[in-house]
């Protein structure tokens, strides 16, 4: 005896895999344009440290 739920299964699958791509896809671009944020701040305080000694 077939489960009903079976035929829906592969769509399903499908979407919730365009999802979960979707949602890792957003966060790891908006971790880039944060790293870049933290990169610009840190290369910005290492330079005030820089011109700070001497």
């Amino acid at each position: 005896m077939e489960l009903p739920y079976t035929k829906i299964r592969p769509s399903l699958i499908r979407q919730i895999k365009n999802i979960n791509f979707a949602v890792i896809y957003f966060h790891s671009t908006e971790n880039l344009k944060l790293n870049k944020e933290v990169k610009a701040n840190e290369m910005g305080n290492i330079k005030k440290r820089m011109d700070h000694k001497f």
